[in-house]
């Protein structure tokens, strides 16, 4: 499950950025990479529903549903690949 916020560190080695997002709960499939220019964007929809039954009311939860983005500047203009 993840929070609202996705938690990046990016690495720089030689010409080429390495960036790690942390995002648990979230497949590689419904992770979106975009950049534009210098800004990276990462995106994710996460929807988990854990009722045991049909009829089960919610009453208190603390996990987040919805989606989540993070969007950074890096520190040169790069390329997607």
């Amino acid at each position: 499950m993840v929070s609202g916020k996705i938690k990046i560190d990016v690495k720089e080695n030689g010409n080429n950025l390495i960036v790690q997002a942390e995002m648990p709960g979230v497949g590689k499939d419904d992770i979106e990479v975009s950049v534009d220019h210098n800004v990276l964007t990462i995106s994710a929809e996460v929807s988990q529903y854990d009722a045991d039954e049909e009829n089960d009311r919610v009453v208190h939860s603390e996990r987040y549903y919805g989606a989540v983005q993070r969007s950074i500047s890096l520190p040169a203009e790069v390329s997607i690949d």
